[in-house]
C-alpha cells in the first residue's frame, strides 16, 4: 500500500480498489480534494470494458482513469481530475 500512496501523491491521482465480484469500489488512496464519488459509479458501469484489458484508459466528463488488472477480478484505478484553471490577465 505504501508504494501504491507514493505512486499516487507523484501522479497527483487518487487509487481505487474496485473488486468485480463484490461490485464495490474503495479509495485507497486520496490525493485530490475535489474527488467525488461519481467516479465509482462511473468505474462500476463500465466494468465489462475494464475487465475485459489487463490495462484500460478511460476518460469521463470529470477526468481520467487508468485502469490496471491486478487478477480477473480485482482491478487498481488511478484517477486524474482536470483542473479547471482561472485566466489570469495583467494590463
Amino acid at each position: 500500500m505504501n508504494n501504491i500512496a507514493k505512486l499516487a501523491k507523484i501522479l497527483n491521482a487518487d487509487v481505487i480498489f474496485l473488486d468485480s465480484v463484490q461490485h464495490t469500489t474503495t479509495f485507497l488512496y486520496k490525493n485530490n480534494r475535489d474527488s467525488n464519488n461519481d467516479i465509482h459509479d462511473f468505474l462500476l458501469n463500465k466494468l465489462d470494458l475494464v475487465l475485459s484489458h489487463s490495462y484500460t484508459s478511460v476518460d469521463y466528463d470529470l477526468g481520467h482513469v487508468v485502469v490496471c488488472k491486478i487478477n480477473p477480478t480485482q482491478l487498481i484505478c488511478f484517477s486524474f481530475l482536470y483542473k479547471k484553471t482561472s485566466l489570469i490577465t495583467t494590463n
